[in-house]
């Protein structure tokens, strides 16, 4: 594989529009094209963008030989079949979170990514950042003593009955959208799998998707999960590790600075703030890190294993709260 990896984008909406500037500053990486249902939309992305190619379909941007990578930000009930299609003809997929609507879904997944010898990975980017990494770090370090309680929230105040995440059958809501972060960073901390999960949710009377959300996990080494993701409230986001010893509390769990991220770690009456200099865009460090995969140099900061424990236990949350059956 060459050292430059070439990207696609699928899809023209908000992420995609606000990641894409992100992938193009990677190392080694350059944006070629950008694939939409509709001519005239991928060619307004290209040309804002400065994308060389706008195809006017998805299976045209699959066509492209000069296509290495794609970064599939679709609607969530769409992930599987076009990453599987990406897979089919080649290309190596980062997937925008949640991945797969189902186990069974990721499961096909993984196994064209396989079959076919491409690179899938989930685009949890905040994972990507050396502040979530040494928060991690620290806990297995027992900076704060035991792990009791993780706490996190992933709010945003916007009503848009038309857009995707309002949306059941394209499988939007609350849990899909954001609290999938909440739950994962549960997981990574945790570093365990949950033995119990368990929801609550405000279900639109419009939309029939979770609009607030709230969700209990239990791990089988003694912790505890509270996470809350919501569309229609400001409550701030954070996210917090509570220990038989201390806490770590961080409030831009999901958006780290790029040039100056912090967080504060308290031990018994001792509080102290650590602080990530430098430590890079998480979207960028992101799409290095695919391109290091593709290239054989690393492994996945997402693998697969991890992105299917995640699938099973959205769905149960999705089930416990009754927006699905």
């Amino acid at each position: 594989m060459a050292k430059t990896i070439r990207w696609g984008i699928m899809g023209t909406g908000m992420i995609a529009t606000k990641v894409t500037p992100l992938i193009a500053a990677a190392k080694d990486t350059q944006v070629v094209a950008v694939g939409s249902r509709k001519p005239e939309t991928a060619q307004a992305f290209a040309a804002k963008l400065k994308i060389p190619r706008a195809h006017g379909s998805y299976e045209a941007l699959l066509a492209d030989p000069e296509v290495d990578a794609i970064y599939l930000t679709l609607p969530n009930s769409l992930h599987a079949e076009w990453t599987i299609k990406a897979a089919q003809v080649g290309k190596h997929i980062l997937c925008e979170k949640p991945i797969a609507l189902t186990v069974e879904e990721l499961d096909a997944m993984v196994a064209a990514a396989k079959k076919n010898g491409v690179v899938l990975m989930e685009a949890f980017m905040y994972r990507c950042h050396p502040a979530t990494m040494r928060i991690k770090q620290l806990v297995q370090e027992g900076a704060i003593g035991k792990v009791r309680l993780i706490r996190a929230t992933f709010c945003y105040n916007w009503y848009a009955l038309q857009n995707v995440r309002y949306s059941l059958p394209l499988m939007g809501g609350a849990l899909m959208d954001v609290g999938c972060y909440c739950l994962n960073f549960a997981r990574y901390i945790a570093g365990a799998e949950p033995i119990e999960a368990k929801a609550t949710a405000l279900i639109g009377p419009e939309s029939h998707v979770d609009e607030t959300i709230g969700c209990t996990i239990k791990f089988p080494n003694d912790i505890l999960a509270m996470l809350l993701a919501g569309m229609r409230n400001s409550t701030p986001s954070a996210a917090e590790v509570w220990g038989s010893e201390g806490q770590i509390i961080t409030a831009a769990p999901w958006f780290p600075d790029a040039k100056r991220a912090v967080f504060t770690v308290t031990k018994g009456k001792q509080t102290y703030e650590e602080i990530i200099e430098n430590g890079g865009n998480e979207y960028t460090l992101e799409a290095e890190n695919l391109n290091a995969c593709i290239r054989g140099e690393a492994q996945p900061i997402m693998p697969m294993e991890e992105s299917r424990s995640n699938t099973g236990t959205l769905s149960k949350l999705l089930r416990s709260a009754g927006v699905i059956v």
